[in-house]
């Protein structure tokens, strides 16, 4: 591969996990995210082109591009120009279906062999519907809430859209960010090992949580939006399964995270190993072994004494088939870390979320009011498969209504009728809070 070195600035070496997804011979749905947000208006080609590259300016971390994905480990740069003609897509659709859209970016199957075009990609359904599509691994970090966010700021900007230009240039210079560039792995001299066999996903497995495609894994609960704060809580105190609800909390645009230490926040799992020690994950101990095979998932509620959602959950079932591994690693290896963690993430409990889309995987931001492009509704999705948390719970919802509450259920894993009994207390629950709601009043 060559690569035109005056285009590159800044290089790091990619950490344990990001090796693990760049290393793969095809993009699966492990790492596709998806957001998307539906506007008033019909948005032009002129202005979106505006928006992404006020947008890719301000965050660095949508320029990175991977120098060479087949080193042990690989490294990442920033590139200085991006030609968004490549990546925006215009689509007319009678019907929006997301999972489609999931599909159609899985086939484009990047490799990390075109030097010029990001790790992203944006779709603009019927003119209004905005899509955004990434892959997890290798942007790290890159928040798709605040990508909404910011989006739906820069396309209220006034603009000469006669002016704007499809190829944007950046500048060159990119200052090392410590939370992004600084992840370096603790042995370089380690090889990793062969990358498991991973069963593909097809798309009757694969479904968008605001989609659900079958009706033996999904049940719905709606939920007004006044009581969503009180169920989460609530689920959470009684120990119901919840995981993915980081981002979707702020997508219905609340203004603030949960205040209490016992509250909630919207950390990005991956992200997770920058509160641990410099050297961890180690990948020749049997939790960096898991960490680098599996990814980091959530949550993990293996002990009462677990306050903090957003801890590494494994599968039973991958548990499991691994052989002599099948001990608790959460409470003989991860909780010596949990105070840390924990530490890190309360200091920043209630405070405003920083508006770096690199930065920001604590706090909250909710989208601006007004102006010729307001946002309508919101969506997030990510992939369930059986190596995943059997039970998930996920929200969306329309912007200032209700919220419909998901529940998701791998029933090979949990056993059948798990699914609905799981939604059941999740519909007692609220029955219980809009009843006391109601004495209230």
């Amino acid at each position: 591969m060559t690569v035109p070195q005056k285009n590159y600035v800044l290089t790091r070496r990619a950490g344990l996990l990001e090796t693990f997804f760049i290393q793969r011979k095809t993009l699966d749905y492990y790492t596709d995210v998806v957001m998307w947000a539906t506007f008033n208006s019909a948005i032009s080609r002129p202005r979106i082109y505006y928006a992404l590259t006020k947008l890719v300016s301000k965050n660095p971390a949508m320029r990175v591009h991977v120098l060479d994905p087949l080193a042990d480990y690989p490294t990442l740069a920033y590139f200085d120009t991006v030609d968004f003609e490549k990546v925006v897509e215009y689509r007319t659709m009678p019907e929006i279906n997301m999972e489609q859209l999931m599909t159609d970016f899985d086939k484009e199957n990047f490799d990390y062999s075109e030097l010029e075009i990001p790790l992203w990609k944006v779709w603009v359904l019927n003119g209004k519907t905005v899509v955004f599509a990434f892959d997890h691994g290798a942007l790290d970090g890159v928040s798709g809430a605040i990508f909404l966010v910011q989006l739906a700021e820069f396309l209220n900007d006034e603009i000469v859209e006669a002016d704007v230009l499809s190829l944007a240039k950046f500048d060159p210079v990119v200052e090392p960010n410590p939370v992004i560039d600084d992840i370096l792995p603790p042995n370089p001299n380690w090889v990793p090992p062969a990358v498991p066999t991973k069963p593909r996903r097809l798309p009757s497995i694969f479904a968008p949580y605001a989609y659900p495609t079958s009706g033996d894994h999904w049940r719905i609960v709606n939920v007004p939006r006044s009581s969503v704060t009180a169920l989460l809580m609530e689920c959470r105190k009684r120990k119901v399964a919840l995981t993915a609800l980081f981002h979707t909390i702020l997508l219905t645009a609340m203004s603030r995270v949960y205040p209490t230490p016992e509250g909630f926040d919207t950390m990005i799992p991956i992200s997770s190993r920058r509160f641990f020690p410099a050297q961890y994950p180690d990948p020749e101990s049997i939790m960096g072994n898991y960490l680098y095979h599996f990814k980091e998932i959530s949550p993990a509620q293996r002990s009462t004494s677990l306050n903090w959602e957003e801890v590494i959950r494994f599968d039973e079932k991958v548990k499991a088939s691994s052989g002599d591994h099948t001990k608790s690693f959460i409470l003989e290896n991860l909780v010596p870390q949990v105070g840390k963690i924990r530490e890190v993430m309360q200091s920043k409990m209630g405070k405003p979320r920083e508006n770096d889309i690199a930065v920001s995987n604590l706090g909250a931001y909710k989208f601006p009011n007004g102006g010729a492009f307001e946002v309508q509704n919101v969506g997030f999705s990510q992939s369930n498969a059986p190596i995943m948390p059997p039970v998930k719970m996920n929200c969306v919802g329309v912007l200032g209504g209700d919220i419909t509450v998901v529940v998701g259920c791998a029933e090979s894993v949990t056993g059948k009728g798990k699914c609905d009994a799981i939604t059941e207390e999740v519909k007692n629950i609220l029955a219980e809070i809009l009843e006391d709601a109601a004495l209230r009043e």
